[in-house]
This record gives C-alpha cells, sequence and structure tokens, in this order.
C-alpha cells in the first residue's frame, strides 16, 4: 500500500491540494512504480492510495488521474465515502484495511464496489463476512487477504502465524 500524502501534508498544504496537484502527484507515483516493475522485469503490481482523511473530491481527483484502487481502515469512514463517489467513480475498487469488528459487516458489505478485505484474522470473521456477503446484493466473491500478527504483540491484530494455515484452509 503506498500512500500519496501524509496527514500532515494534507492538512499543512489543503489549499494547495486541488485537482491539478493530485493528479501531477498520481502521475509521479504511476510512473515511478512502472519503471521500478520494469526495471525488475516484474508486473507493475496494484497501486492502493489509502485516502484516509481526505475528502471525497480528493478521491474523485486521483481516481480521475488514474487510480483505481482505495483503501480505508474505518468502516463508516469507507462507507460515506464510498457513496459520495459512487456515481463519480464507476470503477472505483474499494480495500478495507483496518480491523474489523463483527458488529461493523453489514454495512461493510454493503460498500458500492467493494473488491477487498485485507484484514481477515479469524475463522469468526470470515464466516460473519461469508454470511453476510451472500446476503447481499453482490454478485461475485469478496476478496480477502488474512492478516497475520507476526511480531505476537497483543495489542496489534491478525492471526498467530502458527493459526495462518487453517485459517487460510477455513476460507
Amino acid at each position: 500500500t503506498i500512500t500519496l500524502y501524509s496527514s500532515s501534508h494534507w492538512n499543512e498544504k489543503k489549499n494547495d491540494m486541488g485537482e491539478a496537484a493530485i493528479s501531477t502527484a498520481v502521475h509521479r507515483v504511476l510512473q515511478g512504480v512502472r519503471e521500478t516493475a520494469v526495471a525488475a522485469s516484474r508486473s507493475t503490481p496494484t497501486l492502493v492510495a489509502v485516502s484516509k482523511k481526505h475528502p471525497a473530491q480528493a478521491v474523485c481527483h486521483a481516481y480521475n488521474a488514474g487510480l483505481r484502487h482505495f483503501g480505508e481502515n474505518y468502516v463508516q469512514e469507507l462507507h460515506s465515502k464510498a457513496l459520495a463517489v459512487k456515481s463519480q467513480c464507476e470503477e472505483i475498487k474499494w480495500h478495507f484495511i483496518g480491523h474489523l469488528q463483527r458488529n461493523k459487516t453489514k454495512v461493510l458489505v454493503d460498500v458500492p464496489h467493494l473488491w477487498m478485505v485485507e484484514t481477515l484474522e479469524s475463522d469468526k470473521m470470515a464466516q460473519t463476512l461469508n454470511d453476510m456477503w451472500s446476503t447481499s446484493e453482490q454478485q461475485r466473491p469478496l476478496r480477502v487477504l488474512v492478516q497475520v500478527n507476526t511480531s505476537g504483540e497483543k495489542d496489534k491484530h491478525g492471526c498467530l502465524p502458527e493459526a495462518c494455515q487453517d485459517l487460510v484452509q477455513f476460507i
């Protein structure tokens, strides 16, 4: 995941972050990613722009500049932003990148153009998400990534490394 602007930069330069500035930044980052991929003889990776604390209009500007994948880490913020840009950004692909609580899954599966949940950490959450997804209006399987807590820190989210294989098999 690559963040195009840090929150502090956004707050300092709020008036300067119009469509032209966003477009220039997006083109610069995309060009750098492409050049790096070519130099490494690799396919171009997917760039996910984290739009945390940026307004929906900034998402639209970045979308118009060529980005299609955007990440949010709060369900409610993702839901409201996705609704706000839905008609202007018809090919947008939203990634949920935050900690998911089971009581928020209904709101999450109703997000227009939800592409992926990147923080799946338990079979209970996988089952809840699957149950909610299957009753939604979505017409395709939901893409998920398993979050693994490799440090073992109690305040970090993710399954433990030794539980990862079982979780993947469950999914």
